[in-house]
């Protein structure tokens, strides 16, 4: 039965590494990224990012630690990302076209401990390593390939306050001066996707038996004729 859209919306408290263990649940099979040939299912994606969360671990990298992704568009990109928020450590990005100092300022500020990178960029980022508290850089290929190799791919047990501790450590564009981290945490995180994602779809947040979050269509199909869990390429070919 389809309802009028909801006027207001409960959010649980979930941490932001919810939202792609939600998704993988709800439609593994399908496509979420796309480079070149290259298809990235949601549940690949998961499985990646859980290995990488242990991968971190395994690094003694955790709650309270941030990871810089020192990377431009691509799978790996979204692996460390949501690797990083299932190991309840602290995503942080860092532009690969950042002058030397720039980027020696932004990770000596953030505190980074462990940075992926790749090719030239890491070239850059090894240079400024010494002022910074980077103590692992791991780059991509068969290092980040060998980084994952026989790690778990189930999602890490770990305590988030998600209120408190931080998802994400963005830094500003530095229009008046020197970039400033801007401090994010779950909860943050989390409600922002979902106000994006409930008003433009007419959805409700659920969340599974394993804690994982997903969304539920409740909304007038007439007023939101896209399908929740499809994209344009899935409507035009009938998947």
């Amino acid at each position: 039965m389809i309802v009028d859209s909801p006027m207001s919306l409960d959010y649980p408290p979930v941490p932001a590494g919810a939202i792609l263990a939600g998704t993988a649940a709800r439609w593994p099979d399908r496509v979420a990224l796309r480079s070149g040939e290259r298809a990235v299912t949601y549940r690949e994606l998961y499985l990646a990012a859980c290995r990488f969360a242990h991968a971190l671990h395994a690094e003694g990298v955790g709650s309270g630690d941030v990871v810089a992704v020192h990377l431009g568009n691509c799978p790996e990109f979204a692996i460390a990302y949501h690797g990083i928020l299932l190991a309840g450590a602290t995503y942080t990005p860092a532009n690969p076209l950042l002058p030397p100092s720039d980027l020696a300022a932004q990770l000596a500020d953030s505190g980074a401990v462990l940075a992926v990178s790749f090719g030239p960029a890491a070239e850059a980022l090894g240079a400024v390593r010494d002022r910074t508290s980077v103590r692992t850089v791991v780059r991509l290929g068969a290092e980040f390939d060998g980084f994952l190799a026989g790690r778990p791919s189930t999602r890490p047990d770990v305590a988030i306050d998600v209120s408190r501790e931080l998802a994400h450590l963005a830094y500003t564009g530095g229009t008046t001066g020197r970039s400033k981290g801007v401090a994010l945490p779950h909860r943050n995180v989390v409600v922002n996707a979902l106000q994006y994602a409930c008003w433009a779809s007419g959805a409700e947040p659920r969340v599974d038996a394993d804690g994982g979050l997903w969304i539920e269509q409740v909304g007038d199909r007439s007023e939101y004729p896209g399908e929740v869990g499809t994209g344009v390429g899935d409507r035009k070919s009938g998947v």
